[in-house]
C-alpha cells in the first residue's frame, strides 16, 4: 500500500476562488422534470451551483486563490521554490498551465513549475507530489494550485451529473517548519472504471 508521510512540513494557508455566476438547480425543472431535480436535491443537498464565464478557466480561479494569500501573508514571491497545477482544465494542450500561472504570479525563474491532469483525486496526489519535491530539496515554501472548471464538459443533458458539479479553484501554501505534525495519506488508483469519466475528443 502506497502510504506516505512528511515530516517537518505544514499547510500554512489555503484560498479558494469560484465563478460570481451561480446557478440554482431550479432552473432545470423544464428539461429535467420538476420530480427528478426536487429528488436530486434532496439526495444530494446541491441546490446551486458555480458556474465560469465563457473565457473564465481553472487557471483564472487558482489565480485569485494563489494572489489572495501571497497578499495576505505578505510573501516575497522569490521564497515560493514550486508550483504544482492539478486539474483536468488545463488552458492550453500546450505549454503546461502551472507556467501560464508562473508568469502570471510573477514567479521567480528558479522556481519548479508543472502540471498533474487528475480530477477527483487532484489534492491528494498534488499534495503527495509537492511534499516529496520540498522534502529532498532546498526549497522552503511551495504553492499546490487544484482547479477545475467541469461545467465546460459536461454534456446538459446528462441528467447524473449537470447539476452535481460545479467549478472552482484553490491554493494551498507548503512550508517547511521544524517540528511540525506530519502531513500523511494513502494513494490508490484502479484504472478499470477510466471509461466511465472518457472524454474521446481531444487528445491524440
Amino acid at each position: 500500500m502506497p502510504y506516505f508521510k512528511f515530516n517537518n512540513l505544514k499547510i500554512s494557508a489555503v484560498a479558494t476562488a469560484v465563478p460570481t455566476r451561480v446557478r440554482k438547480v431550479e432552473e432545470f425543472n423544464e428539461a429535467f422534470g420538476e420530480d427528478h431535480v426536487r429528488h436530486f436535491t434532496e439526495s444530494t443537498g446541491v441546490e446551486q451551483f458555480c458556474q465560469t464565464a465563457e473565457h473564465q478557466t481553472a487557471s483564472d480561479l487558482c489565480y485569485a486563490a494563489a494572489e489572495k494569500i501571497i497578499t495576505e501573508k505578505s510573501l516575497d514571491k522569490s521564497s515560493i521554490g514550486a508550483l504544482v497545477f492539478v486539474s483536468h482544465g488545463v488552458d492550453y494542450r500546450r505549454p503546461a498551465t502551472a507556467c501560464v500561472l508562473h508568469k502570471r504570479l510573477g514567479l521567480n525563474k528558479d522556481c519548479v513549475a508543472y502540471d498533474i491532469g487528475l480530477g477527483c483525486s487532484a489534492f491528494v496526489y498534488g499534495l503527495n507530489v509537492i511534499c516529496s519535491m520540498m522534502q529532498s530539496s532546498d526549497i522552503e515554501k511551495g504553492l499546490l494550485l487544484v482547479g477545475e472548471t467541469l461545467t465546460k464538459v459536461v454534456n446538459d443533458k446528462d441528467q447524473s451529473v449537470r447539476m452535481l458539479f460545479g467549478d472552482g479553484g484553490a491554493a494551498i501554501l507548503i512550508e517547511k517548519q521544524e517540528g511540525a505534525n506530519p502531513i500523511a495519506g494513502i494513494l490508490k488508483s484502479d484504472g478499470n472504471g477510466y471509461n466511465a469519466i472518457i472524454i474521446p475528443a481531444g487528445g491524440f
